[in-house]
């Protein structure tokens, strides 16, 4: 239960604090780089842990998978964005219905929150609440 909260708390800040960081930094793009993601996530003091979410929210989908491929690991691009919709309230019927614009767009840049925790398994996965 505590890793479901906190992931939830974690895309949160991805959807929030991390999109004005990107923004400010960066400006209004479509999709970023894990580079960059992972930059703006260190210095706007979000959790780290479930970065690969942040990677399938703010990277398209041949940068995501590169990016993997290369770290050794094996991780779905299209399940995590459905993940993410639905954690986040975004129709979570395709991984297709928000890009990294959507997120940036929303956010004031004078003002945001944050928060954040966790590791990055299965958000509804009924887990036994010991993270």
């Amino acid at each position: 239960m505590w890793r479901r909260i906190k992931k939830w708390r974690a895309l949160r800040a991805y959807k929030s604090t991390l999109a004005t960081k990107l923004r400010a930094r960066y400006g209004r793009e479509k999709h970023y780089t894990p580079e960059q993601v992972r930059r703006c996530a260190a210095d706007s003091g979000v959790s780290t842990t479930f970065l690969c979410f942040a990677f399938a929210m703010y990277c398209d989908r041949d940068t995501f998978d590169a990016y993997h491929r290369a770290e050794g690991e094996a991780c779905d691009y299209d399940a995590m964005r459905v993940e993410v919709g639905s954690a986040l309230g975004i129709d979570s019927g395709s991984h297709d219905s928000f890009d990294a614009s959507q997120f940036v767009d929303s956010v004031d840049l004078h003002h945001h929150t944050g928060g954040g925790g966790g590791n990055h398994d299965g958000f509804f996965d009924g887990g036994d609440g010991s993270d």
